[in-house]
């Protein structure tokens, strides 16, 4: 008779099986181009050196999707993949896996209007459009595992058929489940994606020094440009209005 220790030991041990698999599948580029397309961030990194990871391949009317990211500690968090028409957050149709070590794991489907306020697709059905979902870990490795219908006559449900810029992102989540802005964890494709055939997609890589540098120069210019622009204004209303009585 198999005593609780060994169902315990024989249970740990097929968790450790199952995540290590799912583990191999995403980071194995060698079936890449042909039987999935890939999405690696950096770009050209190379197994655990990613920091995300999205692999799908077409099933009939859904397309099936393996996305995966690197966490330091996993608690609370989630990660995310958003189809959009362009490089920037803002009219995208997302999914997000929610991982939670003390509660379950969903994977729901939102439409995200704006920078980041993503809204459920339908608050009563939120995995709408989504099936076969799996989120698993393997040694600080989120996968999540999900078949997304390519289209469905619903309310801001992107149809795949389409291409579109690849994003991924991911972050904490919220006490109440909700999905916390991601900062700097995020990666995006260099060109649109046909998600219906198998190519391998390259990432570009975003810069956190950029972003900086970008607000602290907004800072500056502001304050700098407003100030020549009255200097400016004054001057010309000055110069007008003394030609104007001169010509009177």
């Amino acid at each position: 008779m198999i005593s609780l220790s060994q169902m315990l030991a024989k249970l740990v041990l097929f968790c450790l099986t199952f995540g290590q698999l799912y583990a191999a599948e995403i980071l194995n580029s060698t079936d890449c181009s042909f039987k999935y397309g890939c999405f690696y961030s950096p770009k050209d990194c190379v197994d655990d050196q990613c920091e995300f990871v999205a692999k799908w391949r077409l099933i009939e009317d859904q397309i099936e999707f393996i996305i995966g990211a690197k966490f330091d500690k996993l608690k609370q968090n989630w990660l995310a993949i958003a189809f959009s028409y362009d490089k920037s957050m803002g009219n995208d149709s997302v999914v997000a896996c929610k991982f939670n070590a003390e509660a379950n794991n969903t994977v729901q489907n939102y439409y995200n209007p704006g920078q980041f306020d993503p809204e459920l697709i339908n608050s009563k059905e939120p995995s709408e459009g989504l099936s076969d979902v799996k989120i698993t870990n393997f040694k600080g490795l989120l996968i999540c595992t999900f078949k997304r219908d390519k289209s469905k006559n619903a309310k801001n449900f992107f149809d795949l058929n389409e291409n579109y810029y690849l994003l991924m992102a991911k972050g904490d989540l919220e006490k109440d489940g909700s999905l916390t802005y991601h900062a700097s964890d995020k990666a995006i494709s260099q060109q649109k994606i046909d998600f219906n055939i198998a190519l391998e997609a390259k990432s570009v890589k975003v810069s956190t020094n950029f972003v900086k540098i970008h607000a602290i120069l907004m800072i500056i210019a502001w304050p700098f440009l407003s100030t020549i622009g009255i200097l400016f204004a004054s001057r010309i209303s000055h110069k007008f209005f003394s030609y104007k009585s001169k010509c009177s």
